[in-house]
């Protein structure tokens, strides 16, 4: 008989040993399983009514607390190569190194072209006794004159290369006295004479250096009833003039 204190139902009470009995029974049959396989309890809601369907996903929660650090991992395969960069600066100049050692001697080289040397010169004999006085003696008996620069047609040398120049003669004086001149540029630069009379015969000579431009001309003439000079098959009066060396600064010279 029920205590008139209890105001449970017949209907739960009998629901609540149901639930006591299963609840007993599942224990029993979950004893010897897996302690990986728990044994969700069943309630007297969940015996009775089926579990629903799984509910949407909730939104995402507030970002935890920052975890420790962990471990450096193992290291890494290595990557394939970049890029060439661009050219740096230019870096300062080092000090000099030390001085190498000496080359062998190089071939001898091919043999050149000759200098052109500046060459002046003539020398020339009298044909004739007695030239007329106060005009070039014209010493028409050439013995040298390959460049030309003396012209026997007149008796002058024409100055071709600017230079020094020895200038000489060497006459024969017979009969009569003999007054001779040098003559440079129209002006009688040196002078000599040699008295002589009758059948007599000797020899006169001179030499001087004179300072020469392009165009220069240079002679030899006697004065009136001065004009001794001689000369026969077996004497000679001869002129003579050569370039001692030409001007440093003349376009004329060596090339």
């Amino acid at each position: 008989m029920l205590s008139s204190l209890d105001t449970t139902s017949p209907q739960e009470n009998c629901l609540a040993v149901l639930t006591r009995e299963m609840q007993r029974c599942l224990l029993h049959l979950a004893a010897p399983c897996n302690n990986n396989f728990p044994v969700r309890l069943l309630t007297p809601l969940t015996f009775f009514f089926p579990i629903g369907e799984k509910g949407s996903k909730g939104e995402m929660g507030d970002e935890g607390i920052q975890g420790a650090e962990g471990k450096q991992g193992e290291k890494g395969e290595q990557g394939s190569k970049g890029d060439k960069g661009d050219l740096g600066p230019a870096g300062v100049t080092g000090p000099s190194g030390p001085k190498g050692v000496a080359g062998a001697r190089g071939a001898k080289g091919a043999r050149g072209d000759a200098a052109k040397l500046l060459r002046s010169a003539f020398s020339a004999g009298l044909s004739k006794p007695f030239p007329p006085p106060n005009v070039p003696i014209r010493f028409d008996k050439i013995l040298y004159n390959d460049q030309d620069d003396y012209n026997p047609a007149t008796g002058k040398f024409n100055c071709s290369v600017p230079g020094a120049y020895v200038f000489a003669y060497q006459l024969t004086v017979r009969g009569r006295p003999a007054r001779v001149s040098l003559v440079a540029r129209s002006r009688k630069v040196a002078k000599t004479r040699e008295t002589l009379y009758g059948q007599e015969i000797d020899q006169a000579s001179f030499l001087t250096i004179l300072k020469l431009s392009a165009g220069d001309q240079v002679w030899l003439e006697v004065a009136k009833d001065w004009n001794g000079v001689y000369v026969s098959a077996e004497d000679d009066s001869i002129f003579t003039g050569f370039l001692l060396y030409p001007d440093a600064c003349d376009h004329h010279q060596i090339t």
